[in-house]
Parts: C-alpha cells; structure tokens; sequence
C-alpha cells in the first residue's frame, strides 16, 4: 500500500510470498493497482493491461450514482432479503470501444465471455472492496455504493426462495438487457445477464433440497461435508451448504426442476474422495430428500521436487482413477461418480501436498505452477488403461487422462483403506537453448509472439529480441513459430538445444481471404476459422510438429461468410477448417496453401472439403 504525493506520484514494491515465486514471472503481471479516495468511484488500472515502460497512471472520477437494482420473482412480486453479493468488476481493456459496442457485438455473436474479453478485462480488488454486501428491502430493492462508470459490476444475488444467480450490471450508458451463453460453443455452462444500472430483474425460483451426508461403507452420518448443486458466476462461487452434526443439509439456490449434479466435498483434514451425483428434479417432487454418501479413501502423500535443482517446486495435483478399479465400479453400481471438476490439489509452500484417492490403481497428474517443465514425463512406465503402444490417453475417471497435458505422471495403487502411502514426483526441466529474432535487415526485432518456447504449444510475447526455448526432450528437436503484429513480420524455424543459439530473420507475413460456403451456395456466417496441420516435418523427432495461428487473432467468418487471416509464414503449408459443433473436429474447407513473402491471396469461395475416413 502507498499513498499518493501532492503532484500524484506514487511507488511501492510488492513482497512476494514464497508461493508466489513458484509461479512464471509472467503470471506475476496479472495483478491491479486500486485508488481510493473520499467521493471518487475507485480508480482501477489491471497490469497487464499497461505499458511496462510507461508510469501507471490512475484517473479518479467523481463518484457517480449508486449501484441499484430490484429483485423480483416469476409473478412480479419483490423478493425481500436477498443477498446482493459484489462478485467481480471488469474494466475496459486498452483502445476499448467501450459498453454500447460490447453490447452491439453480443447482440450479433451470443458468445458471452469471448466477447467481452475483447471489451473488458477482470480486475482483482482489496477486500474492503470486494467485500461488498448488501441485501433487499421489502420492495426487493437494494443500493450499493459505485464502482466507476463504464464499467462492468457482477453481482452475486442469493436468496432461501429464489436461484442463485450473477447478475452483469454495466454502468454508464444505458444498454438494453441482453442474456447470452458463457460460450457459444458450451451453453450448457451458464447464461451471463447483463442489465443497465437501476434495474428490474425477474429470479428464477428454488425448492430447497435436504437429505443426509453418510459414509458409503459403514452408513455413518458425516459432518462438516460440503454439498453443492454447481457453481455460478466469474469467479465462480459455489452454490453449496454443510452437513450438520448430524449429517444433515439443506441446499437452496438450485433450479427448481429438471436435471442437477449435486457434489459431496469432505471437509479439510478428512481422507474422504469428492464425488458426484447426477439427479432428475421432478416439478411435483416435494419435499425433496436426496441422501448422499462419500467414500473413504487413502492418503497419498509426497513432495514435487525440481530434478535439476532437488529444490522443491510448485504443482496442482490431479487424481484420475482406472474405470477398471473395483473401488470405482463400486461407487458406479451406487450410482456415483468422481467429481468431473475435482480439478485440483496444490502443492504447500514447501513442496509437499496430500490428496485422498480410493484404493487400487490410479494415476497422480502434476502440473507445475511454471511450464518449464517437459510434458508427460513417467508415461511410458504406465501400462494399465492404454488402449495401443505409445497411447498417450489413459482411459479413467473422471475423464479421459491425457499424459501429455501435465509434466509428470505417478501410477498410484494403495491396497488398503486408512493406510497411507508416500510418492515422490519430479518435474524435469529437460534441455534448453536460446536464439535471437531479427527483422528483414537483420536488426534485432523485440515483442515478437513464438509458438514454441515451452513443452506446450503455447503462443507467448517476448519482451526482447532474445529468446529461450526450454523443456526439449533429449535426442528432439522441436518447431517454432514466429508473428511480429506491429509490424506483421513471420518465421519459423526448427531448433535443437544439441545445435548453435539460433538466429530468425522474419519476413513479410502473408494472408489469405476467402468466403465460406457451405454445401448448397449459402454463406456460413459468425463461424471461428482454425489453422491445423500435422506431419509437416518428415523427421518423426520433431515436436510441435503442426502449424497454426496465434489464438489471440480470433478468427471467424462476417455476415457474408468472408474471413481474412494475417500473420502466416512463409513457405509453410497451411490447412483450414471452420468449427460447428462444440468439441469436434473442425471440418476441413482449405487444405495445402503455401504462400511467399507478403503475399496477399484471395481464395475466393470454399466450402466442406470430405473429411477423412476413419478405420
């Protein structure tokens, strides 16, 4: 915390925690800096969001009309005592167009947080701030003091007759309301509201949901176990309540029908494994008992070490089952299922961690808080739930496990209930080289985007004309990518850390056009375009092995299914392929196009190529 001088100039420094050293300096960025001061609407700037050269500068407002709204339920009537909850602001991005653009856009391409990220960006608060609460009278309405105009305030409303749902209050100018899916892709997921301050907003109803938390085995009730009926909002806060004494709970906030999956989550300290429960809400259903039950399970505990250093290292853990384990077939035949968002564990600060899992075989994923580590590492020492050779997907619960999407993979397989066993998981750094990105006249060239520099294909900004690649697999080398946006210059190039530091001299980056069609002649409208090829280097020692375009290029066809794609490299063969469906392959409509230096081809119309045969 500081405090401002009379000419506004400020400076302080940040201690870091010990965990937070564990973290990728990158993501030390993600952080906002906040103003205060009496009768202003708080002053918010995002890090990240800056220029890391320039002074952060923060503009107070006066502070202008209140946050205000009214809550009322299917009928019209005011719902009193419900609890407004401030949940999250979002602030405009840089060159943002601002809320009536935002809203135009969403109003055309129902993909809520796709859309306002291009708009707005999260902002974290102190607590004095984010702990705003506030709860409606007998009018169902409410007032919370102002977070700034222009801005977006979510609100979490919560209530013993109504759903609990979050409410995206835009400030400012007034829009007309507007719901659309958190995704387009996933509506599934949630709908995200957003009103004009001073509001009306109709609440969906609740029927509360009570039963008994016992043990699986023994029928014992349990105590202090969480039970939720999923989660809402950004961040999400689970929609949840806690068994008594006795093992009772009484869960509110839920739909009132329809299909739910309530999950059972042990307190800290009790080696019980999370579970899940799918249910069907009947509307005539009342009152509405569903008893639940948890398994015990065995404590898995160990230390994630850096192999290089032995110095202990960072990680979420993950716990995946094999569908074989008898323990899971038994939760199955009583109709349970791990928890499908059990994400994670985390390491302490020290490197050490425990997580509960069930007995018999299963598998602990770590992930490390840096990517600096290689992927997969102790795969090919698994033998159970491969379906071929070389398989880098493990079939289990809660979902498919796929080895290469965590740096290193321990086979756990403890025998008995109320034992314990130890494991110790290294993450292995691998091998490491570094290179230099020049422009067309051979000057060094700073702030070029790479795919590549890490195990995982990620696209990041370099910050220098130096570069380093890290986490090379000995006896591989790997392909990386290259995209200057200022100055829209491209290039690859396939390193290895046995070889010289490399120098890329990029190019002119070419682009394409074209109109997507689909069978009959009509245009495919508001659809992502992907990039996606494998197999363009015949030596199989090569990873990252594919090409694609930066994510952060977003690129989707218009109202008359045209699309424009910048940022391609030369000399490399691009294939494209436009999505339809939420987590399918894209369907192919350009295959084989090569461009040079700064060309700009018009391919005119394409349409659905046939996809390829599969055995």
């Amino acid at each position: 915390m500081a405090v401002s001088q009379q000419n506004g100039l400020f400076e302080f420094a940040i201690p870091l925690s010990k965990r937070s050293q564990s973290y990728d300096e990158r993501l030390l960025r993600y952080g906002t800096v906040v103003a205060t001061l009496d009768v202003f609407s708080p002053a918010v700037a995002n890090l990240h969001d800056s220029v890391s050269d320039q002074p952060l500068e923060l503009r107070l407002a006066i502070e202008d009309e209140p946050l205000s709204g009214r809550i009322l339920d299917l009928q019209g009537q005011p719902v009193p005592k419900v609890k407004v909850t401030f949940n999250a602001l979002e602030v405009p991005v840089p060159d943002s167009l601002g809320v009536g653009a935002c809203r135009k856009m969403l109003a055309n391409r129902p993909d809520g947080m796709a859309v306002q990220r291009k708009f707005f960006s999260l902002a974290m608060l102190p607590s004095f701030l984010s702990k705003r609460q506030v709860e409606t009278d007998a009018e169902g309405r409410f007032e919370m003091p102002s977070f700034g105009s222009g801005r977006i305030v979510a609100l979490l409303t919560e209530g013993p007759t109504i759903q609990t749902q979050e409410i995206r209050v835009v400030t400012g100018d007034p829009i007309d309301p507007i719901s659309v899916p958190w995704y387009e892709n996933a509506p599934a997921l949630g709908t995200l509201h957003y009103v004009a301050n001073n509001f009306n907003f109709v609440a969906g109803p609740t029927r509360p949901i009570t039963g008994v938390v016992r043990d699986l085995d023994t029928g014992e009730p349990l105590s202090g176990f969480s039970v939720s009926g999923g989660a809402v909002g950004n961040p999400m806060r689970l929609v949840e309540t806690t068994s008594d004494q006795q093992g009772r709970y009484r869960l509110t906030g839920v739909p009132a029908s329809g299909k739910q999956t309530l999950t059972v989550l042990p307190p800290d300290g009790q080696p019980y494994v999370s579970v899940e429960r799918g249910v069907e809400i009947s509307p005539d259903e009342d009152p509405l008992e569903i008893d639940l039950t948890a398994p015990r399970g065995v404590w898995v505990e160990g230390k994630v070490v850096d192999l290089r250093t032995g110095r202990s290292a960072g990680a979420n853990l993950f716990y995946f089952v094999f569908e074989k384990n008898q323990a899971y077939q038994q939760l199955r035949k009583n109709g349970l299922g791990l928890r499908t968002d059990m994400s994670r564990s985390s390491t302490n600060d020290d490197g050490t961690f425990r997580i509960a899992v069930l007995p018999g075989s299963g598998v602990i994923a770590a992930r490390g808080f840096r990517d600096d580590y290689m992927m997969g590492v102790g795969y090919e020492l698994i033998v159970e739930g491969r379906q071929s050779d070389g398989d880098s997907f493990l079939r289990t619960a809660p979902y498919l496990c796929y080895t290469r999407n965590y740096h290193t993979v321990v086979e756990v397989n403890p025998a008995v209930v109320d034992n314990k066993m130890t494991i110790s998981i290294g993450l292995d750094p691998g091998l490491a080289t570094e290179g230099r990105v020049v422009d067309p006249q051979g000057k060094p060239l700073a702030g070029a985007s790479i795919r590549g520099t890490r195990p995982m294909s990620y696209w990041r900004q370099s910050d220098t004309a130096e570069f380093k690649a890290i986490g090379f697999t000995k006896g591989k080398s790997r392909q990386l990518l290259f995209w200057h946006e200022e100055r829209n210059l491209a290039g690859q190039a396939v390193i290895s850390p046995e070889g010289e530091n490399e120098t890329i001299k990029l190019q002119p980056a070419a682009t394409i056009t074209a109109r997507l069609l689909d069978t009959s002649g009509v245009p495919i409208r508001d659809t992502p375009i992907v990039s996606y090829n494998h197999g363009m280097n015949e030596d199989s020692g090569v990873e990252h092995d594919f090409v694609s375009v930066p994510q952060s290029l977003d690129i989707r066809t218009d109202q008359d299914g045209r699309f424009r794609v910048t940022s391609l490299v030369p000399g490399l063969k691009y294939d494209f392929g436009f999505e339809n469906e939420p987590n399918r392959f894209p369907i192919p409509c350009i295959k084989g196009v090569t461009l040079t230096p700064g060309e700009t081809r018009d391919l005119g119309d394409c349409k659905p190529l046939p996809e390829p045969k599969t055995r």
